[in-house]
């Protein structure tokens, strides 16, 4: 997996085989050409005569089908963008999007506002990184200096100061329902962005944007071993959380510390008030070890009305089978955030992980627009 333009194709393919009117796609680190300044210089390393990845990995991507044997050759980014932004992708309602904010309105008169961005803090040597330790890509500059803790495997605080206000920082709430990133945020959640080592990779700064944000649906991956989703429920009374972790699988153990500020790891920790784990409702025909393998329903509207969500729901029920109900997930603007890792392959590239369906509660165009107008 590294941005060949087989691979463009073969995804291409079957994001286009949904049914969905429109299909926003963001890159990721794997894909190092649609990031043209990244491979222009890394190209002989990534797709030289050692083969992708690492030698002997290609081999390994080959036997299990993830790979055609291409060999050493340079792709054409152009076309490898085509891909995504050209007619064709226009044709399928598949839109390209890199980092910014976008407004859509789709076709059940329902009106959201998504930041996306491919970004992710420095992982090995891949596409889309940046230096969390110098640049904060997801705040505007703050008047003073904060301390942050980088990385988890960085135990003393460390000052930073940006140097120069980010081109596409995350406007705060309530700007953005939806947040589509690459990478995930660190310690908010660590069972969501940390390796199988324990390491939490995730980003320190979009974890205080996100704070900020608090948009209804944050949506990453990047992570393999961290699929699945939690529920946070935000909170302004500092200190509301005694533990970190308890309630439902939120990640691990320890008692949240104090901050020095409100932008510190702990300041952000301290605005968690629960973290909910949710399994949702699996979907797929028969019963037993099949079941699920289509993928799992999740209600996060606060209504359960509406054409859209009455759809997925009904194609849920008639998967799920056995009268199992839905467990109705409802959210306020503002109160509460869902946190999905939709990675859908774990970290020996397998395809194991399954698609999540989810209702979202959005505004409609009409009222989207007289609440702009007061």
């Amino acid at each position: 997996m590294s941005g060949r333009l087989s691979e463009h194709r073969a995804a291409f393919d079957l994001i286009a085989s949904s049914t969905a009117s429109l299909k926003i796609v963001i890159a990721g680190n794997h894909d190092i050409t649609l990031d043209e300044g990244f491979y222009a210089e890394h190209w002989r390393e990534k797709h030289g005569a050692k083969g992708e990845l690492q030698e002997g990995l290609e081999e390994w991507l080959v036997e299990r089908g993830l790979r055609t044997e291409e060999g050493a050759k340079k792709e054409d980014v152009v076309k490898c963008r085509e891909v995504w932004c050209g007619e064709e992708a226009r044709r399928n309602g598949i839109v390209y999007l890199e980092e910014g904010v976008r407004t859509f309105e789709v076709a059940n008169g329902a009106k959201f506002t998504i930041y996306t961005s491919p970004h992710q803090p420095f992982f090995q040597n891949w596409a889309f990184n940046y230096h969390a330790h110098t640049t904060d890509r997801f705040n505007p500059c703050p008047p003073n200096p904060t301390p942050i803790h980088p990385s988890s495997s960085t135990s003393a605080p460390q000052t930073f100061t940006p140097q120069h206000p980010p081109p596409n920082s995350i406007p705060s709430h309530p700007a953005i329902d939806i947040l589509l990133t690459h990478g995930p945020p660190s310690i908010l959640i660590p069972s969501l962005s940390s390796t199988t080592s324990g390491l939490d990779v995730g980003c320190p700064h979009l974890a205080r944007a996100v704070r900020r944000a608090r948009p209804r649906l944050h949506v990453f991956g990047h992570i393999h071993e961290g699929y699945g989703m939690r529920r946070v429920r935000w909170t302004d009374r500092p200190g509301a959380l005694e533990s970190w972790g308890g309630g439902g699988g939120g990640g691990g153990g320890g008692q949240v510390q104090k901050g020095e500020g409100d932008d510190s790891p702990q300041g952000v920790m301290e605005a968690v008030e629960a973290v909910n784990e949710i399994e949702g409702v699996p979907m797929g025909p028969g019963d037993g070890e099949e079941r699920g393998e289509w993928g799992r329903y999740v209600d996060l509207s606060c209504s359960g009305a509406g054409a859209g969500a009455e759809r997925s729901r009904a194609e849920a029920d008639s998967s799920a089978g056995n009268g199992k109900e839905h467990r109705k997930r409802e959210g306020e603007f503002g109160r509460e955030t869902v946190f999905v890792n939709a990675s859908c392959v774990d970290v020996h590239y397998e395809m194991v992980n399954r698609p999540w369906l989810l209702d979202l509660e959005l505004p409609a165009v009409a009222a989207a627009a007289a609440a702009a107008a007061t």
